[in-house]
């Protein structure tokens, strides 16, 4: 299948210069419901460094500008490798590697197939953008050859939840070249329905867009 870009959303208001935000992140509200635990299928698409010690900053490069998230901020919000990250309803496997590793997705249209079942109800989605929100045009195959076309979006790390997101993490720094930029700074989830039946691949071009571990499904 292809997918069509849509225009990244406004400039990033996240500067290396500390300023306030202008609003509040809006915690997970939603009920939860089962949740499984698919298989890392992520392990081969991973090809972007998200995660970098407070001690070596320059390690990774999340935004494409030379900052990330702090492994020691991840960790006092509750998130250190292999853990689990319970959001709008799932729970996310995090990526069970250490800061300066591929532990992201920088998607550019690539499929990646999912497992899951025919009780699954909806598609979960953890991650967030740089340079402004981001949405752009995705499709489900199914194990019919059925499609399912919609629109996936993620919000800009620094801004609150919009696009239909949900905060599920928020770190109270991050690691910039020029040092520790004092500011929160957020991971998003997103929730897909699904029709019913076995789906098998997901062609998402979202650009600019970095997603973590990114798949999850309900059985």
């Amino acid at each position: 299948p292809t997918a069509t870009v849509t225009p990244p959303g406004p400039t990033n208001t996240a500067t290396n210069t500390p300023v306030p935000p202008t609003s509040t992140p809006v915690p997970p509200t939603s009920t939860p419901t089962a949740t499984g635990t698919p298989a890392d299928v992520l392990a081969s698409f991973r090809n972007n460094q998200g995660i970098s010690h407070d001690s070596n900053p320059t390690a990774a490069n999340f935004d494409g500008g030379g900052s990330s998230y702090s492994y020691e901020a991840l960790q006092a919000a509750g998130v250190s490798p292999g853990s689990v990250v319970t959001s709008n309803g799932f729970a996310f496997s995090w990526p069970n590697l250490q800061p300066g590793s591929n532990d992201n997705v920088l998607t550019t249209g690539q499929i990646i197939p999912l497992n899951g079942s025919s009780s699954a109800t909806a598609l979960g989605i953890l991650g967030a953008a740089a340079g402004g929100n981001a949405s752009a045009a995705a499709t489900l195959t199914y194990t019919d050859n059925s499609t399912q076309s919609f629109t996936l979006g993620l919000t800009d790390w620094f801004n609150a939840p919009s696009v239909g997101n949900v905060t599920a993490i928020t770190t109270a720094y991050r690691n910039t070249s020029a040092g520790r930029d004092s500011r929160p700074f957020h991971v998003f989830s997103a929730s897909v329905p699904l029709i019913a039946g076995n789906y098998i691949a997901i062609d998402n071009a979202i650009e600019p867009l970095l997603a973590y571990n990114p798949v999850q499904t309900t059985p």
